[in-house]
């Protein structure tokens, strides 16, 4: 395959390059200094460039996207390493001869392949799931804080309280509730402003706290058993997280198919272990996924949760002493934040440790507008790639 690489870049005349220096190049793209032209083989490896897959590995991923991270290697080790590495490009682009190898007639028509290869994020599949872990290294929002599958729950670390909420709202109306029960609470007069303009599909309770509240919850569905989303809004006090599972427990355990989570955002919770503990043994008993939002790091909690999600928070904290919360705060410090509409994240649990992606907001400046083209989105096929 190497040497079917090769004589495609001869082939193209425009290139200029002759066999000599198109197995250089080729050799270069894959880390190494040559090409052995009897045998077919790369030879010398080049300290400091990255080993890139075999062609027939690369062939065998499925996914496009995690293809074209191969093929932008390939482009990375064709430019000269610090001026220590001759320039074998030949006055070309570095992508161009990479596109040509794969056969593609220049980058962008390469980039375009991998396009092509969409993942719907908000998809209840879960072979499409899968594909979206497998191409981010981590689950989707469906899974993590809506709790399709998932029931290992979440904690998120921010200073954007706004922000994190808009997000919240609207992964849940992006996303298909019809296998889920969701309940969203807050200690905010305008904690459902937000999915009041744009689901249509929920419940809204504005009462204190009581042993009823699943009760209130239930009456309700009954009513309308389309419903699938419950939005609590509490008067502003400290609650026990074992409160608001206790309170939430039999709405949420009866009739969900893929999952069940309860979202307490912008709610001053007691920080105390025991009723920490009791709390998220209650909600997991019956798979109850609980997603709480802070804005200060806590090592307590930050052991409590399988999934930590961190948006933001104060750079000039000093060190907690919990070595792996410690590590990953200094590691997404550099990238985290909010940036124009996008809020850049770091992803962290046990068995992935940080992983950075971004979410993006739909801008609030024209309501109409953006709320047209988020229906448009609930109700089309959102995807992205």
């Amino acid at each position: 395959m190497y040497k079917e690489q090769s004589e495609r870049l001869v082939k193209k005349m425009a290139l200029g390059i002759n066999a000599e220096a198109a197995n250089v190049i080729v050799a270069r793209a894959y880390g190494y200094n040559r090409l052995n032209a009897k045998t077919g083989e790369l030879e010398e490896p080049i300290n400091g460039l990255q080993m890139i897959k075999t062609p027939d590995q690369i062939r065998a991923i499925s996914d496009r996207s995690l293809q074209m991270m191969e093929f932008l290697r390939m482009a990375m080790n064709m430019d000269p390493l610090k001026n220590t590495l001759p320039d074998i490009r030949k006055g070309h682009p570095q992508g161009t001869p990479i596109a040509t190898m794969w056969g593609f007639s220049n980058f962008e028509a390469l980039k375009a392949y991998a396009r092509q290869d969409k993942i719907d994020p908000t998809s209840q599949s879960a072979e499409e799931m899968a594909r979206f872990k497998a191409r981010t290294g981590f689950m989707p929002p469906s899974q993590y804080l809506l709790g399709r599958d998932y029931a290992g729950h979440t904690l998120i670390i921010h200073t954007e309280p706004l922000h994190i909420s808009q997000w919240i709202d609207q992964e849940i109306c992006l996303n298909r509730l019809d296998d889920l029960f969701v309940a969203v609470v807050r200690a905010t007069h305008d904690g459902d402003n937000y999915l009041n303009r744009y689901s249509r599909g929920h419940d809204v309770f504005r009462k204190s706290l009581s042993e009823d509240h699943s009760s209130f919850i239930l009456g309700e569905r009954q009513k309308h058993p389309d419903h699938h989303l419950a939005v609590t809004i509490l008067p502003s006090r400290t609650y026990t997280l074992e409160q608001l599972v206790s309170a939430h427990y039999s709405a949420l355990n009866e009739g969900a198919v893929r999952g069940r989570t309860l979202i307490i955002d912008r709610v001053s919770v007691a920080r105390d272990e025991e009723s920490v503990t009791a709390g998220l043994k209650l909600a997991s008993s019956v798979g109850i996924n609980v997603v709480l939002t802070i804005s200060h790091p806590d090592p307590m909690l930050w052991d409590k949760f399988d999934s930590r999600v961190i948006f933001g928070f104060d750079p000039t904290m000093v060190a907690t002493g919990h070595e792996q919360m410690d590590q990953s705060l200094v590691a997404s410090a550099p990238f985290i934040g909010l940036k124009k509409n996008n809020l850049q994240l770091a992803y962290h649990s046990n068995d992935t440790g940080v992983i950075f992606s971004i979410v993006q907001l739909v801008p609030e400046t024209q309501a109409q507008a953006q709320g047209a083209t988020l229906f448009k989105r609930i109700f089309g096929k959102p995807a992205v790639g």
